[in-house]
């Protein structure tokens, strides 16, 4: 999991990098930023892209007005290279996953991004979670 904003420094590309380098080792990978490095870090197709609201909408370039935008933004960000997108709202998420060919609203009772996603990547990574430790310097 990738998540938080950048230490000052780093570039914006350190989480695309990141999520590429561990992709090769089949480990799900899931991002939740904002800004500059979720544009990027969507790039390298992560397992799971985990905005809010205002996170998705900076990500794909527009406000939302209703449901239907909602919907239709965690569409775009699975074309955008996120195999799963989960935006996270006030009462609840949106959520386009796996094996649905639609974006579906899922009330949460005002749950938040950790309970949501939390609970989806628990769901796709069998047994114990996997810690990877990368031991060589990120290179292109």
């Amino acid at each position: 999991m990738f998540a938080g904003s950048l230490p000052r420094g780093v570039e914006p590309d350190v989480y695309n990098r990141l999520i590429r380098e561990v992709r090769k080792l089949d480990v799900v990978t899931v991002i939740d930023t904002d800004g500059e490095p979720m544009r990027l870090a969507v790039r390298a197709e992560p397992s799971v892209v985990s905005p809010n609201e205002l996170e998705a909408e900076e990500l794909v370039g527009h406000e939302f007005n209703d449901a239907e935008d909602r919907a239709q933004a965690v569409a775009e960000m699975t074309r955008a290279g996120a195999r799963e997108a989960i935006m996270t709202v006030p009462d609840g998420c949106f959520a386009r996953v796996a094996r649905r060919r639609r974006a579906d609203a899922l009330p949460g009772a005002g749950r938040g991004a950790g309970d949501a996603l939390g609970g989806r990547v628990r769901r796709r990574v069998p047994g114990r979670l996997r810690r990877v430790a990368l031991r060589r310097p990120l290179t292109d």
